[in-house]
């Protein structure tokens, strides 16, 4: 990376993927509040703020969304087919941008911080 992160690459677990059904559940998400949101766990708060957040499975970069914000001191919340603990949350918002053409990725624990993509 050469200039100032602009985005930050989340890579979600296969065993999620499989769980929940990949990309048709994540498109499926509902709107909350009129807005159409969904949460993403994070073990810390990112020091950069940023505006993107890239969300990597199977391989590749599967899409880009918007961060709204970070919040903490949430606990469990019942998302996504499942229960989950995290101390922080990017609640994200769209437009949710796919690459054309797809970008190769390897997975990786934790987060990365990223210049835009696309």
């Amino acid at each position: 990376m050469i200039g100032l992160p602009t985005g930050i690459i989340k890579c979600l677990p296969d065993a999620w993927i499989k769980h929940t059904g990949g990309l048709d559940y994540i498109r499926a998400i509902k709107e909350k509040d009129g807005v159409p949101c969904w949460h993403m766990s994070f073990p810390t708060r990112p020091q950069v703020e940023v505006l993107h957040l890239y969300v990597l499975f199977s391989g590749h970069v599967q899409f880009r969304v918007n961060i709204m914000e970070f919040k903490s001191g949430l606990g469990k919340m019942n998302l996504y087919g499942g229960s989950f603990l995290a101390k922080w949350w990017a609640v994200c918002t769209g437009p949710m941008v796919f690459p054309n053409p797809p970008i190769l990725m390897r997975g990786f624990r934790g987060f990365r911080y990223t210049e835009a993509l696309w």
